[in-house]
């Protein structure tokens, strides 16, 4: 009997070594609550579409920014297979699907020059802007990676360059040599400053990705803006030692959109 208890924990100890260590991660603008013109846009319909959109794609985390006031929690109560990470003060939260992984460890930080201060204002930015981090497990594997959330800011250019310079000098710190996701809304395409600062350390896991389906582009305005103004300022960004399997952009649905941005979905295999 002990031989046989003990080839039992041998084979769940290899099961558990063998699965596949592989999460799907979205970056998500879900726009703040504000009346808008076409009633069916408002956060009061939308919640319900981005809960189900979530609950039927089974995504593992979702960074999203822009849920202020009770948005985080009107739409957490619509996914109860779903727990969350969210700063006291910030517009950032991560929602994770509880069953495929676990938090460990979670903090934020500002984007200003005095990161410590929560709500203080950086540079030329319109906003106080921040950055949520946190440790996760993979329940299946047991594979750690980190995950850090921003929303840089909309107007200040030296904003969004100074903050993506902070969050690349803190990486070390946070992450170490643990695998490591950095999403969010840049409010610039890979043109931009901030982009190049984090691809100069990270990799772009929707360009890298071995697949890649969907629209190409992430902000629509509600469909407002016309095809050739529709740009990619939503990103996932991964640490070399995270290979990107699958890249989706889903297409807007006119009519019953989730919001003013589409979500970037990224399949990742760690380590």
């Amino acid at each position: 009997m002990l031989l046989s208890c003990c080839a039992c924990r041998s084979q769940h100890n290899v099961a558990r070594h063998l699965a596949i260590a592989e999460v799907t991660v979205a970056s998500f603008n879900m726009r703040c609550q504000v009346p808008e013109d076409n009633p069916s846009n408002n956060w009061h319909y939308r919640r319900h579409r981005i809960a189900e959109f979530i609950a039927a794609r089974q995504i593992d985390v979702v960074a999203s920014q822009e849920l202020v006031g009770t948005q985080d929690s009107s739409l957490l109560s619509l996914m109860p297979a779903y727990g969350e990470v969210r700063a006291s003060d910030g517009v950032n939260a991560i929602f994770y699907r509880r069953d495929a992984v676990e938090v460990i460890q979670q903090g934020c930080f500002a984007l200003s020059d005095t990161p410590e201060v929560i709500g203080s204002k950086g540079w030329d930015g319109a906003y106080p802007r921040l950055a949520l981090w946190a440790v996760m497990r993979h329940r299946a594997s047991r594979r750690e990676f980190v995950i850090i959330n921003t929303h840089l800011d909309h107007l200040g250019e030296v904003a969004r360059r100074e903050g993506a310079r902070l969050i690349v000098s803190r990486l070390p710190k946070i992450a170490g040599k643990l695998p490591t996701i950095v999403t969010g809304d840049f409010n610039t395409d890979s043109n931009g400053d901030a982009y190049k600062t984090l691809a100069a350390v990270l990799t772009d896991a929707n360009s890298a990705a071995q697949k890649r389906i969907g629209a190409k582009h992430s902000w629509h305005n509600f469909c407002r803006l016309p095809m050739n103004k529709r740009s990619t300022i939503d990103f996932v960004m991964v640490s070399g030692n995270v290979t990107p399997k699958l890249a989706e952009v889903p297409h807007e649905c006119p009519g019953a959109m989730l919001s003013d941005h589409n979500p970037v979905i990224t399949t990742l295999q760690l380590p």
